[in-house]
């Protein structure tokens, strides 16, 4: 009927990675992540390139991808040149879509690495979704696990703003990050006003 699917014949397990009458599809490009988020349910594993392989194979099989698709991971900018060949190819191939990116923002810090992005995309036919748990660098770093990680999505943020980006900030409710969400709320308004939109999440069951 149109879906996508990937069969294991290791384990016989057939899994279908794109439903043809999806509305809420997603390109998931790799379980790496340059981040450790205390409440992430996935634990990060080396990427092998398998995944951003069978990413671009499902934009070359469906042809009606809908208006949107979700590229996920992991972090899918993990691997710079993957991830901007990724882009390209579905600019190319699905030439109505829009990709909304769901990333961390920190290595989007490299304003030749958002630039080569935009090289390979329009700008109103991409968005991003990124994480931003506190208006203090300590306890942002503390939730993703890395430290200097907060001046990072910072300036990846304003990179994405000098291309007019659409950008959804993404808050994620835990015990380390609640008590300073009017602060983060005000820091927006205040520093990055050309955020789109705010989204306030609930921690994911594991």
């Amino acid at each position: 009927n149109g879906d996508v699917v990937l069969l294991d014949v290791h384990s016989r397990r057939l899994e279908v990675v794109f439903a043809a009458r999806g509305t809420t599809n997603s390109l998931y490009v790799t379980n790496s992540c340059n981040s450790h988020c205390r409440f992430c349910p996935q634990p990060s594993t080396p990427d092998d390139g398998c995944l951003y392989d069978i990413a671009e194979k499902i934009i070359c099989l469906v042809k009606n991808p809908g208006e949107c698709v979700n590229v996920t991971g992991g972090e899918p900018t993990i691997r710079r040149d993957r991830f901007v060949s990724l882009v390209k190819r579905f600019s190319e191939t699905w030439k109505t879509t829009k990709a909304f990116v769901l990333t961390n923002g920190r290595l989007l810090a490299d304003a030749d690495y958002v630039d080569a992005v935009y090289s390979a995309i329009d700008a109103t036919r991409i968005a991003f979704g990124i994480p931003l748990y506190s208006d203090s660098a300590i306890v942002h770093d503390r939730t993703v696990g890395v430290q200097g990680a907060f001046g990072q999505t910072i300036r990846g943020l304003y990179n994405l703003a000098s291309k007019h980006a659409e950008i959804e900030i993404r808050f994620v409710v835990s015990k380390i990050t609640y008590k300073r969400l009017p602060q983060l709320v005000e820091f927006i308004g205040r520093n990055l006003p050309f955020v789109t939109r705010i989204a306030v999440m609930g921690i994911e069951p594991i």
